[in-house]
């Protein structure tokens, strides 16, 4: 699978893999480092959000890495620790002003979870905050966020029938960044079947830059971080989740076992699987030897690794991650058709803010929603001729 990979590929996956150590990774990254493209290598590792592994890595080779390269390692590091130093005190103050009114938050992904897997905020890339909250403290969570200087990219042009549109996901944008806010983990095409409130029961709190902030239970977290990659089809980040699923394994908080079991009762198993091969293989994720076996063992789930392998440098938006990865990775007919169906058929609040209507002609949707999805993937379905120059 790695063998198909370009020599930047193959540099950048030594560089995060938490399985390369001593001389051997040594070895292996002053031969990776051989003909790299530097300008590519940056670009690919600032496409997967792997600029702190990466650059940690290449620190410890300076004599291999052109100055103006390790440079442009270097600032954007800095940068990513600073701007995630101050998504973390922005999380931890939304986080006490909400408390404040009586609602609450559970982070997603983030600096949270950095915390959660890594041990340490800055060795994660995000550029935004995600929570998920209570339908039913939107509107107490809204002003909070308007005292903080946040406006809603759709929330605030008009009430929103929760009952038709079903799932309700908003950008709140200020100076201080970008808040996205959640009622649901995951879309309804791409459905986690737990009960909400079990999962906010077993939600952990998590002390960082001077407060405590409830994020998603270990096991809750490596399951999302598999769920979320393969319903974006392991594209562009791809590398990022699989560095977080080898964190969050290795650290020994959640048991692989377990996690298998519990994406079966779910009806992910291939899912899991699929995480399981890309973690290990790229990330360096310690799968327990059956699970390994028993993914490896899956024809359906290494064709699809392999396919993914092929696509990670460079990571364009390909339609393939859009859809084709994900549609693959679900099992059984039911299942593909309700993807297809939903996905395709259900109007979102995306389709309501490109085109707001009054309750009465919702039905529009149904028919609007097709066509959207057209224009937003036409590049992608008809990419256009290169033209050609005289010579």
């Amino acid at each position: 699978m790695l063998d198909t990979l370009p020599p930047e590929g193959r540099l950048i996956v030594e560089c995060i893999s938490l399985s390369s150590k001593g001389e051997s990774r040594t070895r292996a990254i002053e031969q990776a480092a051989i003909g790299v493209d530097w300008e590519r290598l940056f670009d690919d590792a600032a496409g997967h959000c792997v600029i702190p592994a990466v650059y940690t890595a290449l620190a410890e080779y300076i004599d291999l890495i052109p100055p103006s390269a390790i440079k442009r390692f270097r600032f954007a590091n800095a940068f990513n620790t600073i701007q995630q130093t101050c998504l973390a005190r922005e999380l931890v103050q939304v986080s006490n002003d909400l408390a404040a009114v009586g609602a609450s938050l559970i982070a997603l992904k983030g600096p949270a979870l950095a915390i959660q897997a890594f041990g340490r905020v800055e060795a994660r890339q995000s550029g935004d905050l995600d929570i998920l909250v209570r339908a039913s403290d939107l509107p107490e969570i809204v002003k909070v966020l308007a005292k903080r200087g946040y406006c809603g990219r759709g929330y605030e042009k008009g009430p929103l029938d929760m009952g038709f549109f079903g799932l309700f996901e908003d950008e709140f944008v200020s100076e201080r960044g970008v808040i996205d806010l959640h009622l649901e983990l995951l879309p309804s095409y791409f459905p986690l079947s737990r009960d909400q409130e079990l999962i906010r029961r077993n939600a952990a709190n998590i002390n960082f830059e001077g407060g405590d902030v409830t994020a998603l239970a270990p096991r809750d977290q490596l399951i999302l971080s598999i769920l979320h990659a393969t319903k974006h089809g392991w594209g562009y980040g791809a590398l990022r989740s699989m560095c977080d699923i080898a964190a969050l394994t290795a650290n020994g908080l959640v048991d692989w076992e377990e996690t298998e079991d519990e994406m079966a009762r779910l009806g992910y198993t291939r899912i899991c699987r699929l995480g399981a091969v890309l973690a290990h293989n790229f990330a360096g994720a310690a799968v327990p030897e059956e699970v390994l076996r028993r993914s490896i063992s899956d024809r359906r789930v290494m064709k699809l690794a392999t396919g993914i392998a092929r696509n990670l440098f460079p990571a364009p938006p390909l339609l393939r991650c859009d859809w084709y990865v994900p549609l693959t990775a679900l099992e059984g007919l039911k299942r593909r058709l309700r993807y297809l169906l939903t996905r395709t058929l259900r109007p979102t609040i995306d389709d309501w803010e490109a085109l707001p209507l009054p309750p009465s002609l919702y039905w529009a949707y149904y028919l609007a929603r097709p066509m959207r999805l057209m224009i937003h993937h036409r590049p992608r379905l008809f990419p256009p001729r290169p033209q050609l120059t005289p010579q």
